[in-house]
């Protein structure tokens, strides 16, 4: 699924190369990569697991 979105989404850009957004919308992409979200209970469990390589 992952590989499938992927290259979707290189798909789009090659397609699209000019992207154009109003300030409005560039202001919020740009905050929301500024401030990304609090990582849940489930991430922070996933990334205190030692490696697999480690074990």
């Amino acid at each position: 699924m992952l590989v499938s979105s992927s290259s979707a989404a290189v798909e789009t850009v090659n397609e699209r190369p000019d992207i154009a957004l109003d300030d409005e919308t560039c202001d919020a992409g740009a905050a929301a990569l500024d401030a990304p979200m609090e990582p849940d209970a489930r991430l922070k469990e996933r990334f205190s697991r030692r490696p697999l390589w480690e074990r």
